[in-house]
């Protein structure tokens, strides 16, 4: 019976101590100052992408295996919007030839934030949707969904999110957030799968 209660209690410290699902970050952005870089060339090691501009580096993580992990030259645009409950950061990814990004990165968006297109991150319930127009669909991290932006076909991905408790008669000092992505696809091209 010693044996069983020790292996329980060793079982129950090692889980408090066991680091929790790291939640996306975005860093080295400057709210004072939307980053726009030309012919920068992002790079992936150990789940961390970074971004070397002139005055400064960017990084996210952990970057999800299931999006790029090479990239060639990009535009990166980059902000972020400071508000109570925290800052809402965005990356855009724009190859060279082209004018509209491929990749859009986001963390800590709230209700109504545009994602890709006419799409917008929406509460439903105890969860999320995503909304364009009288469309909705709910939205899950288990698997991203495709939807239709101009012409083309884009994959969103529900990367991480925060879901407060709230107590009845305590006021809330956080508000829910999500993080995602937004992949356009290429031709004959599926969603890659979350793992």
């Amino acid at each position: 019976m010693r044996i069983r209660c020790g292996c329980y209690l060793l079982a129950g410290v090692l889980a408090l101590l066991a680091p929790a699902a790291q939640a996306l970050r975005i860093d080295g952005l400057n709210p004072l100052e939307p980053q726009l870089a030309v012919d920068v060339m992002p790079t992936v090691t150990a789940h961390r992408m970074e971004i070397r501009l002139r005055d400064r580096l960017l990084s996210v993580a952990p970057w999800p295996s299931f999006l790029p992990q090479r990239f060639g030259r990009q535009k990166i645009e980059a902000s972020r919007r400071l508000l109570p409950a925290g800052p809402s950061d965005r990356l855009s990814f724009t190859r060279p030839a082209e004018r509209r990004p491929w990749l859009i990165v986001g963390q800590g968006a709230r209700d109504g934030t545009v994602l890709a297109g006419a799409w917008r991150l929406q509460r439903a319930g105890d969860g999320w949707a995503i909304a364009e127009g009288g469309n909705v669909q709910a939205w899950h991290a288990a698997a991203p969904l495709s939807v239709p932006v101009d012409g083309a076909r884009w994959c969103l991905y529900l990367l991480d999110a925060d879901q407060p408790t709230l107590q009845k008669g305590v006021a809330a000092e956080r508000e829910p957030q999500a993080a995602w992505a937004a992949q356009r696809l290429d031709a004959n091209r599926a969603c890659a799968p979350m793992r």
